[in-house]
């Protein structure tokens, strides 16, 4: 692996960008989403050209809602779900590190990122902040 020409020792960790050996560069963004965080909040934004590797997220403590709490991650001007659909936070399902599933591969322009959380029944009282993470590749 090298980053921007520098060579890394065995054993190094890069804890940015690298580049792959095909010319690309793995880059990981982070949103935060509270249980105070809108659905279709604007959280950021990713690159055109970006190819989506991996959506997931990370949280320490689980929603304490009454019924249900759901984060979602997707694109402003899409369904808001394209990352991360509808995640149960409840509980222990809140905590660690999850999954999602995004639907889209590749970004033709910039995309705006989007998401948000929402807990039905009895209010939550405790719960998040989620960390919603996404790896994605651009061509050098």
């Amino acid at each position: 692996m090298s980053k921007g020409g520098d060579q890394l020792s065995a054993g190094a960790v890069w804890a940015g960008d690298y580049r792959t050996k095909y010319g690309q560069v793995v880059k990981a963004v982070t949103f935060p989403i509270a249980r105070s965080t809108a659905p279709g909040t604007v959280l950021g934004q990713l690159p055109a050209g970006a190819t989506i590797l991996r959506a997931s997220f990370v949280g320490q403590t689980g929603s304490n809602a009454g019924t249900s709490a759901v984060i979602s991650a997707g694109y402003q001007g899409g369904t808001g779900t394209e990352l991360i659909n509808a995640a149960s936070v409840l509980g222990a399902a809140g905590v660690g590190v999850h999954d999602g599933t995004p639907g889209v591969a590749n970004l033709a322009a910039t995309q705006q990122v989007t998401g948000g959380y929402t807990e039905s029944g009895t209010a939550s009282t405790a719960g998040g902040p989620w960390n919603v993470v996404i790896e994605f590749v651009t061509n050098v």
